[in-house]
């Protein structure tokens, strides 16, 4: 990670910590100062040492999904109801066209939930998707 990535999250993280230290105490709505205080004092370790109230900062690698090599226009009155597909093509900021691709486990999921027994699934969520 290049040194000015660095410098911006371990900038911003003390802020973080103060302003979720802040929020917290307030959401829980106690009118109580002495107990306020106290549990300011009891969160206010800086992030990542015990009692404190955020841990360390942690940052995964997300792999890239893999395309069905479909486009929605392909699925429709197949996978998906022709409906379904107009309704997403329509859908205006959140539009996902009839031209677009969708992932690989998405469309498995849509499969599994197209089965004769009935199942439960949770896929990526449509929005997230970009057109090829």
């Amino acid at each position: 990670m290049p040194n000015g990535r660095q410098s911006y999250f371990s900038d911003i993280m003390p802020t973080l910590a103060a302003r979720s230290l802040l929020a917290s105490i307030s959401q829980l709505g106690f009118a109580n100062p002495p107990l306020r205080r106290h549990l300011r004092d009891l969160f206010s370790q800086p992030y990542g040492r015990p009692g404190a109230l955020l841990a360390d900062p942690t940052f995964e690698a997300v792999f890239g999904w893999k395309g069905a090599n479909c486009k929605m226009s392909d699925l429709e009155g197949q996978l998906l109801a022709s409906e379904l597909v107009d309704a997403m093509d329509a859908a205006g900021e959140f539009r996902f066209g009839k031209e677009f691709e969708p992932y690989v486990h998405q469309l498995k999921s849509w499969e599994i939930l197209n089965g004769s027994e009935p199942q439960s699934e949770y896929s990526t969520p449509i929005r997230l998707l970009i057109p090829r």
